[in-house]
Order: structure tokens, then sequence, then C-alpha cells
């Protein structure tokens, strides 16, 4: 209805239960302050009153009651009006809208475009055979089509370790001889972190090098073992 006054509901955000009990709690206080008082004074009032006396007293006592009433009702009313007025609570947190979402996660999808996107490496370092970083950003590559020896204590005999370490002095030849280092990655990344990714050195594939020149094999989707149980090499 237009221009209809509404008021919120006893379940709606501002209702306050301990103001109905207020308002009860004075009413029947003042109806039974008015009835204990005709009560504590009957007997004079039989006494001393004729009926001329008895109207009169009628008519304060209506005249007490009606003043009680009115008493009452403006309490209630203003009691309902402060009830209605919004009280101070805790701002809530405001949601961060979907446009500062995008915002906020844009720097992240830049940096995962970045990652996966081929570009220049400006300042390689060799970790081993297959794997080596960029410096300028500190991304890890592990070469994706070949696996070369272990080095340190990850190799299994001492042959795959002397192996291992002449892979990496030979990647490190290839790279510091190349005038552009070129990574071009394939979306995935290993379960040690590194992205896995083509490298190319000027017009030739890195790990094709490595393989041609013997410090590595094609990678076939798995670890295999670089020598036997007696310590020599078995993968040439």
């Amino acid at each position: 209805m237009v221009g209809a006054r509404r008021y919120p509901s006893q379940r709606g955000a501002h209702y306050c239960a301990r103001c109905d009990d207020a308002r009860i709690g004075v009413f029947v206080f003042l109806v039974f302050a008015s009835a204990g008082a005709l009560v504590l004074f009957r007997d004079e009032i039989s006494v001393v009153l004729s009926l001329r006396d008895a109207a009169i007293a009628l008519a304060v006592v209506l005249f007490i009651f009606g003043s009680q009433f009115i008493g009452f009702r403006r309490l209630w009313r203003w009691l309902r009006r402060s009830n209605r007025e919004p009280q101070h609570a805790p701002a809530a947190p405001q949601s961060q809208s979907s446009h500062d979402v995008r915002r906020a996660t844009e720097p992240e999808r830049r940096k995962t475009e970045s990652v996966f996107a081929p570009h220049e490496i400006k300042r390689p370092r060799v970790i081993d055979g297959d794997t080596l970083d960029d410096s300028d950003t500190g991304i890890r590559y592990r070469i994706e089509n070949i696996d070369a020896p272990e080095t340190g204590d990850n190799a299994r005999c001492a042959s795959e370790r002397r192996l291992g370490e002449l892979a990496t002095i030979e990647a490190r030849t290839i790279i510091a001889k190349a005038r552009i280092v070129f990574a071009k990655p394939t979306g995935r990344v290993d379960p040690y972190g590194r992205v896995i990714a083509f490298i190319r050195v000027d017009d030739r594939d890195f790990g094709e090098e490595m393989i041609a020149r013997g410090f590595a094999r094609p990678w076939r989707g798995h670890r295999e073992p670089w020598c036997d149980d007696a310590g020599r090499l078995i993968w040439r």
C-alpha cells in the first residue's frame, strides 16, 4: 500500500525482547499500585465519603487510571521508537567485489602466463645435465626430452656420478657459447617444482645436442638406472 507506515517485525534485526518485558512490567506495576491504594484505604473511603464524594472518588480513580493509561501508551511508543533505531553493531567486513577479485588475481595470472609462455632466458645457469635456472626470474627448468646422469648423492654409483659431472660441464659449455637460449615450456611442472620445457640454443635443440654428444639419453617417461649392481654403466 502506498504511503502505509511500516514497522519492523518482532523477529527483525532490531527486535529487543527485554524492551517488551519492560513494557509489560511497567503496566502491571501501575495497575497493582492503583489497586493496592484502593484496598489500603477502603475503610476510610467507605466512612467519610458520601454519595457525592463517591462520585468524585470514582472520577478521581478514572482520572488516575486514564493518566496511567496515557502515560503507559506514551512510554510504550517511546520504547517502540527507540527499539526501531539501528543498534550499533560491529560492521561486518565488506566482501570483495568481483572486480577487486579479478584485480587481486591479475598479477598471479600474469605470473603464470609468463612462466609457461615461450621466452628468451637472458641469464641461464646450468644445474646439471638436464636442469637449468633462469637467474632473472628464479624459474628452474627440467629439460623435457632428455635424461642426464645424476650428480652428488643422487647418483647410484661412482660411474654415474662422474658421468653426471661431465654432463654438467658439457651443458655449461653449450649454454656459454650460445647467443640465444630460448625456453618453450610444456605447461607442466614436475614433482620437484621444476617447469618442464624444451630448450633451444641458437637454432639447435639443447636436449638433442646433449644426446648427440653422449651425455644424455632420450627421456622415456620414467627414470631408468644408469649403472648395474656392480657399479658399471649400462646405458650405452
